[in-house]
């Protein structure tokens, strides 16, 4: 049969579809597809379901027309005009040849290109199909489950059993190419090393001494050099139970018995230490003794039981350690050590999972004594949330496998603790913040190997992050409930209780927990006082990072800014302004203990904690800075006025408080211009003044320091917003938080703080800091060069030169404690200054020492020094003309002419100036106020050496020494 196609008018395409009842869309666009959907309709053209295909498919022959059609359409508008493939273009007739199976040699290779796509296309298609009319069946089949089961009584979970059933199906299908060969492998891993472990270590006969071995054990090298060192420490012990032996020979058998038996014991012990099956007490092995009389061999006793108590673990503790191995958690792949830095151990490692999301790998790390007790998932539980004295802390280490936002993983920790902790719901939100802190300081996102470490204690938690430690959330209970999340029945890790379970309950790591049950208990019964060591210093680090958290408050009316704490201790508590009509006179600022920040739950409470003055807080400051100008009588007076009506003393009282006032502010003029400090440190002994960084001295009456209080904290406040301020600041959940951990670490003036003065473990961090970054100074001007340190312990601050007009008379260096280089560090000068004047037990002395580089008489040079002073000091001239003759006489014993290179040395304290001069002591004016007098000479803002200032500043300023 031939076919030829008519031309494409009006006419052609009538003949075209009557005669080959063929037809095909011209148009694709949306209003013709609607118009073909509603005529070619299974209901407007009912038909029999195969007609119904023919209807609406197209046949090979309409397909192969539109190809040809499109094909030529594309070669006419040259779109394929470089194709290779148009030189193998086909006509009609070829490809009724092709439907006809009728090859000939130039469409042969073609044809079966042809069959072959259409062989797989079939078979792809037949597939596929089969998935569909499943799919169908299922949704339609659960679609009338679900209708039966609304409009009878038949449980939704039926319902959904056969969903259910295909998706867990499809699930394990899609993971089997996964989980199949890393199962293989980890199957023939552990078949593998088990059966080298076999072959090469030998067999353990328990309760013997020896081995059937194919090859020696790794540790034998260790055991020999553990019973050897106990041979060595205790071979007279030995000596002492052959004397015993020898003195009970002629006795009873029972004596006999008894050696006997104490000898039998200590061979049984070696033997425990070979098998090592449980923990060996000291042992006594015995060594010939001949030749030695009783008498030597008893003093040798003697000499070694001074010792006993001190007898070295080390050896044996490392050879137990040597045992332990780290554990890699199965579903991540994330290995833990096997101990922490804080000497606990790896109890055992687990998986958190979100549905099929692994989120996090956690271990559990804890002392000896939960080691022994994770027989069961209870026993371990009981044992990891006790905290006693003998296992204080347990551990948790969780290393990230999938990235989570600060804000997500911290919610999903604190949500899992919140419904196990008994306390408020703001201790949670504590712990939550810590978490989001330490997220947030590396970019905000925990990714894949970030690591979180939760230390839980009776006092809280305290939170790591990737090392870091972010601080403690100190609420009783809340250690307890955090073990709760994953030691518990609901156990958000079930696979790690089951860890811990599976490597502590074999007999060889029961032993091994045993032993170092043994060993720790013997280290910490001569360890006792290194413990509280210690604990004052994880209090020491603890405060400081709670410390670091503490932020200044901006006064908003002055826009005065005040430092969260003060360098004797006291924390900012809150700031506000003094108004008189609508000028704004100074901003006012409250420092106090962190027992009256716990207080801040009301005015009135507040106000009763601040002027308690008991054993937590025996002094409240007020910082006062001028904002606006007024003179020395009026600024006093209108002080005293306020102070007035609340004291209950005499008048004079008041006077005295005045007056120091008074005398602060002329030795700065006569005038309180903006920006001019006061500070009244109010106590049980009354009000201490102090007039930019000077303290001008007490007005020590009882009742006193009550009366300043009330004026700025009683229902007639002068500042209600100072009130305000500590209310807004200390009330919020997080402030309340960081009081209680401040409260919890104990006051600085109690004795339980770790930041007391005095305290060892402060001071030791502190003067290592010191020590490592002080060194000698070159002063700049006259080339001398002083010391980095003094023989009596003070550090070199500073060095600088003393001019009279373009003389340089001296080199001049300020010597001191840490504590006064610390202040540098933190306030500049003004801090500086007052802790070098403080003379506190922390730092009771400060030390100038002048080297001349300039000739003076003695006379001159006295009485430059002693000019210098006066003016400074607040007490009798007679007092400076001590100063000053002490100074004569020194310079008079070295020929009455102090040369260059002579040296003077003033070390100023609490009693006075003691004045050397090379190198001679002359003698003490001791004199109170006159070693602050002498400290101003320097470092007050009319220095005769400002480059000594300077100098200490570039030199200690930008040095941590927090």
């Amino acid at each position: 049969m031939r076919i030829q196609l008519h031309d494409t008018g009006k006419v052609g395409k009538w003949r075209l579809r009557n005669n080959l009842d063929v037809t095909y869309p011209l148009k694709h666009d949306w209003p013709s597809e609607i118009r073909r959907l509603l005529t070619n309709n299974i209901f407007a053209n009912l038909n029999t379901p195969k007609g119904f295909k023919d209807f609406h498919g197209l046949t090979e022959h309409q397909r192969r027309l539109h190809f040809a059609m499109t094909y030529r359409k594309a070669l006419g508008s040259s779109t394929l005009n470089s194709d290779q493939k148009r030189k193998r273009i086909k006509t009609l007739d070829e490809y009724y040849l092709i439907r006809a199976n009728i090859t000939t040699d130039g469409i042969a290779e073609e044809i079966v290109d042809i069959r072959k796509v259409d062989k797989v296309k079939k078979k792809g298609g037949s597939s596929s199909k089969w998935l569909v009319r499943f799919l169908v069946f299922l949704l339609l089949f659960t679609w009338m489950l679900l209708i039966l089961s609304i409009t009878t009584d038949i449980p939704l979970n039926c319902v959904l059993v056969p969903f259910t059933m295909v998706l867990h199906g499809i699930e394990h299908l899609v993971y089997l190419p996964v989980t199949l060969p890393s199962a293989i492998y980890q199957s023939v891993t552990f078949r593998t090393q088990h059966m080298i472990h076999s072959m090469l270590v030998g067999t353990r006969h328990v309760g013997k001494s020896s081995f059937v071995a194919r090859k020696v054990p790794p540790n034998i090298d260790v055991m020999k050099k553990l019973a050897s060192e106990r041979v060595k420490n205790n071979a007279s012990r030995h000596a002492k139970e052959i004397i015993d032996a020898k003195s009970v020979v002629m006795q009873g058998d029972s004596s006999k018995l008894q050696v006997f038996d104490r000898t039998s014991t200590r061979l049984y012990n070696l033997a425990s230490i070979v098998d090592n099956l449980a923990s060996p007490p000291r042992l006594t092995i015995g060594s010939s003794v001949e030749g030695a009389s009783a008498y030597e061999v008893k003093n040798e006793i003697r000499r070694n039981e001074a010792s006993e108590d001190s007898y070295d673990m080390t050896t044996e503790l490392e050879a137990l350690e040597s045992r332990l191995h780290s554990i890699q958690e199965y579903a991540t792949s994330v290995s833990f050590a096997p101990k922490l830095d804080n000497g606990l151990y790896l109890v055992g490692a687990g998986v958190r999972k979100k549905s099929v999301i692994k989120v996090y790998a956690v271990a559990m790390y804890s002392t000896p004594e939960v080691l022994v007790s994770a027989a069961s998932s209870t026993t371990l539980h009981d044992a990891a949330k006790t905290f006693d004295t003998t296992s204080s802390r347990t551990s948790f280490v969780l290393e990230m496998v999938y990235s989570a936002s600060a804000e997500k993983i911290a919610g999903a920790i604190a949500e899992s603790v919140k419904p196990r902790h008994s306390g408020e719901p703001s201790d949670i939100g504590r712990l939550e913040s810590l978490i989001i802190e330490g997220v947030n300081a590396i970019g905000g996102q925990a990714t894949k190997g970030t690591t979180f470490r939760f230390n839980c204690s009776e006092e809280g938690v305290t939170v790591s992050v990737n090392g870091a430690e972010q601080g403690m959330a100190a609420f009783n209970g809340l250690g307890s409930a955090f073990v709760d999340v994953f030691m518990d029945d609901n156990s958000v890790s079930p696979t790690l209780k089951d860890s811990c379970v599976k490597t502590w309950s074999s007999s060889g790591n029961k032993s091994v927990a045993a032993s170092l049950v043994e060993l720790a208990s013997f280290s910490n019964q001569g360890d006792s006082k290194g413990g509280a060591t210690q604990h004052k210093l994880d209090n020491a680090a603890m405060r400081k990072k709670i410390e670091s958290q503490l932020n200044p408050i901006q006064e908003y009316a002055t826009s005065v800014k005040f430092n969260p704490k003060l360098e004797n201790g006291l924390y900012l508590v809150g700031a506000g302004v003094r108004k008189k009509s609508v000028v704004k006179v100074y901003a006012v600022a409250l420092y106090s203990s962190a027992s009256v920040l716990n207080s801040v739950s009301s005015p009135a409470a507040l106000h009763t904690a601040a002027r308690s003055f008991d054993a937590s807080t025996p002094l409240t400051s007020f910082v006062l800075e001028m904002t606006y100008s007024a003179s020395a009588e009026k600024i006093g007076g209108a002080i005293a006025d306020s102070v007035k009506p609340r004291y209950r003393g005499s008048a004079s009282d008041i006077s005295v408080l005045e007056s120091l006032i008074i005398e602060g502010v002329n030795k700065k003029g006569g005038q309180a211009t903006k920006g001019t400090t006061f500070r009244f440190d109010c106590s049980e002994e009354g009000v201490t003044v102090s007039v930019d960084g000077s303290v001008q001295g007490a007005a020590n009456f009882a009742g006193l320091g009550s009366a300043f209080v009330d004026v700025f904290l009683d229902d007639n406040a002068v500042s209600p917003t100072l009130v305000s301020s500590c209310m807004d600041s200390w009330s919020n959940s997080q402030a309340k938080a960081t009081a209680a951990s401040l409260l919890e670490l104990g006051d600085p003036f109690d004795g339980t703080g770790s930041e007391e003065q005095d305290d060892e473990g402060s001071s030791s961090f502190l003067q290592n800091a010191v020590e490592s970054n002080m060194k000698s100074i070159q002063e700049y001007a006259t080339s001398v060069t002083f010391a980095p340190k003094l023989e009596d312990g003070l550090y070199l601050a500073g060095a600088g030169v003393r001019k009279k007009s373009i003389v340089k008379v001296y080199a001049v260096a300020m010597y001191s404690s840490p504590i006064v280089l610390q202040a540098l560090s933190r306030e500049s000068t003004s801090g500086m200054r007052t802790a070098a004047r403080s003379f506190s037990p922390a730092s009771p002395s400060t030390t100038f020492v002048l080297e001349m580089t300039y000739s003076a008489g003695a006379e001159k040079i006295a009485g430059a020094i002693a000019e210098s002073v006066k003016p400074r000091y607040n007490g009798s001239p007679s007092d400076i003309n001590e100063l000053e003759a002490l100074i004569v006489k020194g310079v008079n014993m070295k020929g009455g002419q102090a040369s260059k290179g002579t040296i003077f040395r003033f070390d100023c304290s609490q009693e006075g100036v003691r004045v050397s001069v090379d190198g001679s002591d002359q003698g003490m004016a001791a004199f109170g106020g006159i070693g602050g007098a002498f400290v101003d000479v320097f470092l007050d803002d009319n220095a005769v050496s400002p480059s000594l200032i300077d100098s200490c500043v570039q030199t200690w300023s930008k040095v941590s020494l927090q």
